[in-house]
């Protein structure tokens, strides 16, 4: 402290620090924030924070008072000659220098105690939640500074997560859920078998066969607890409902466990949301046949990336989910949303990093950390990753402001590409690709922008999966092959039985292999998946490509299965907009008010040099006469045209304007 108070306004050590930035505009303007004194919003703790200030600024100024009596003194030593010196001086000379290297300590000190309760002034009115707070805190004060750079990656790492519960309607202010980070889905669900009993009323681990592995994989850790694994269909589900809540239970506290997707990663299929209180209040099955208090865990991995999710509405007790799949990077990092009521049923038997409050090496002993989160986060957090989240999150307000604006989008992608896709024929009449689905796609309710297929040759011999994903990569095209970690809902489309699972695995065949097709049967299929950045082009990619390479020509459609495919729909918008691009080959948009148009219909057209008279013959520009498309200004599909042959007349109209 003495050497650093020689340069005492160069190391900043003259008054209190500024605050931070990163931290004051959090609750002050942007102008405000940039201040050089910048201080607490509120009137008391303004009050608070400016006495601190004037504390800090004179333990400053006694410490530099103290640094100049020290210098003194050294010099005077330095003054007395050795063969000269009064012993009892020199000796007053070194009691004195301790005596200021002590007082400058115990100044240091205090400096240090005044900047924490600085900080916690400002904490306490800052919008974070009490882990944030918490880990704060125990940050080591920087020279000079009032936070410093560890303080502001810890505040944009919690900040990035944090904008995961707004983003799905969760409830941060009361703190009802929690955000844990971690390495993904399939770390996030080893927890989860700590709660449960095998005592009698034992507990049950239910689950969806329709799951990613990953949660199908809890099976393993239950069963070495003596836990009853259930696994259950979805017809099930509301089959073998009752109508009424079962409260016969309600003494009850065992706890159950009931797992599913709200999205299929197989198929694409849409769950019911409203399982998740119809579980927890005992009306569906399994729940409706079992005792005990319901926990429903909501695989929200594949749902998230295209679909809003209101956790309000559907109050899942546990929310595992992947950024990776919501963005595509960054790869191996999720997050898990808990309900603070609930987080009694995790339990994470295994501990280090930062997951202990304290433990001995010598003995039986440890206390697990206090922090919820913290009790999880036993790696150390990929916070470069979570600081990358910041862009990720930004350009996904930039291009869509809402996950609600992602949905029609991709299923009218998802749904044009299966109109085509499922109409397609080989030039004998044949159908070109097997489709595996529970709808015809024509409610993004129900359905994702997902599409999985095999694809089959003029004889209906299957192609395996294999030979398709690597003609796809020329193309650079991705898809992905295989059974995608969901052997249930492979099994339940392709017709594979139980023992010829086990068959294929004698046969060689291992998840992840190139081994598609045993016995001319597919062991897998192909997915295509759509998300917020993919174009109708990507569409038209993906259906030349098949017709190219796997269709054998002439190309047919079936004229009748699309008509009726195109004619079941219960959604407007995005789909309707593709189902014209079908009929007329254009993929620019159409307003919805141009197809309720009374309009008389043309039913022929007069043909001029270059085609259709007047077809392409205009355009519109700017005042600099640079085209315009509506690529640059999409308001252009407003604009209703009208053409009157007799005066060669092109009339314009827009709502609320005259005609041009």
């Amino acid at each position: 402290m003495l050497p650093a108070m020689r340069d005492a306004k160069q190391h900043g050590l003259d008054h209190m620090p500024k605050v931070d930035e990163f931290i004051a505009e959090l609750m002050l303007s942007p102008d405000e924030a940039l201040k050089d004194d910048a201080r607490c919003p509120r009137p008391q703790c303004r009050a608070t924070d400016e006495l601190l200030s004037r504390a800090y600024d004179k333990a400053a100024y006694m410490t530099r008072i103290w640094k100049f009596l020290a210098v003194l003194m050294l010099a005077q030593n330095r003054m007395l000659q050795p063969e000269h010196a009064d012993l009892d001086l020199c000796s007053l000379n070194d009691v004195s220098l301790q005596a200021f290297a002590f007082m400058t300590r115990e100044l240091g000190r205090l400096m240090s105690t005044v900047v924490v309760t600085c900080r916690q002034v400002w904490f306490a009115q800052a919008p974070m939640s009490d882990d944030s707070r918490q880990m704060l805190r125990k940050l080591p004060v920087v020279l000079g500074l009032l936070f410093g750079p560890v303080a502001e990656c810890t505040i944009k790492c919690t900040k990035q997560l944090s904008q995961t519960t707004p983003l799905w309607n969760a409830q941060p202010r009361n703190q009802a859920h929690r955000v844990v980070a971690d390495g993904g889905l399939t770390h996030s669900l080893r927890a989860f078998p700590g709660g449960l009993t095998a005592a009698e009323p034992a507990s049950q681990f239910c689950y969806l066969t329709d799951n990613h592995n990953s949660v199908v994989g809890i099976r393993g850790v239950t069963s070495a607890l003596g836990v009853v694994s259930l696994p259950v269909s979805p017809e099930e589900i509301e089959a073998r409902a009752k109508d009424v809540a079962q409260s016969e239970g309600s003494s009850c506290q065992t706890p159950h466990l009931f797992c599913y997707p709200a999205q299929s990663n197989f198929s694409g299929r849409k769950y019911s949301l409203g399982y998740v209180r119809g579980i927890q209040a005992r009306q569906l099955y399994p729940a409706c046949d079992s005792k005990g208090l319901w926990f429903v865990l909501l695989d929200a991995a594949s749902f998230a990336s295209c679909s809003p999710l209101d956790l309000q509405e559907h109050p899942a007790d546990f929310v595992p989910f992947s950024f990776y799949k919501m963005f595509g990077f960054p790869t191996s990092l999720g997050a898990l949303l808990v309900q603070n009521d609930t987080a009694a049923l995790l339990r994470n038997t295994y501990f280090g990093g930062g997951t202990t409050a304290a433990y001995l090496a010598g003995e039986n002993y440890y206390v697990s950390a206090p922090n919820m989160a913290s009790r999880f986060e036993d790696v150390t957090i990929s916070f470069l990753d979570i600081i990358a989240l910041n862009h990720c999150f930004d350009s996904l307000h930039t291009f869509t402001r809402a996950m609600d604006k992602i949905q029609p989008h991709t299923f009218g992608l998802t749904r044009y590409t299966y109109l085509l896709l499922s109409s397609l024929c080989h030039g004998n009449g044949q159908p070109v690709a097997q489709i595996y689905s529970n709808s015809e796609f024509e409610n993004p309710s129900t359905q994702g922008a997902i599409l999985n297929f095999n694809l089959m040759d003029c004889h209906g011999q299957m192609i395996g999966y294999s030979q398709v994903d690597k003609l796809a990569s020329l193309f650079n095209i991705h898809v992905r092959t295989g059974c995608f970690c969901n052997t249930g809902a492979c099994q339940l489309f392709l017709g594979i039985t139980n023992q010829e699972v086990k068959s294929n695995l004698q046969a060689g065949h291992v998840c992840g292999d190139n081994i598609d097709l045993v016995d001319n049967r597919p062991t897998g299929s192909v997915r295509v998946s759509f998300g917020y950045m993919s174009t109708f082009q990507d569409c038209q990619n993906v259906l030349n490509f098949v017709a190219d390479c796997f269709v054998e020509k002439p190309v047919k459609v079936d004229q009748a299965k699309l008509d009726r495919l195109k004619s079941n729909t219960s959604s407007k918008g995005s789909s309707q907009c593709l189902l014209t691009m079908l009929t007329n080959g254009k993929p620019d948009h159409i307003d919805e008010r141009e197809h309720a148009s009374t309009d008389p219909v043309v039913t022929d057209w007069p043909v001029g040099a270059l085609g259709l008279l007047h077809d392409r013959g205009w355009m519109v520009v700017n005042g600099n006469g640079v085209c315009l498309n509506q690529k640059r200004e999409p308001r252009l599909c407003l604009i209703h045209p009208q053409i009157y042959l007799p005066s060669n007349t092109l009339l314009l109209q827009a709502s609320g304007q005259t005609y041009i």
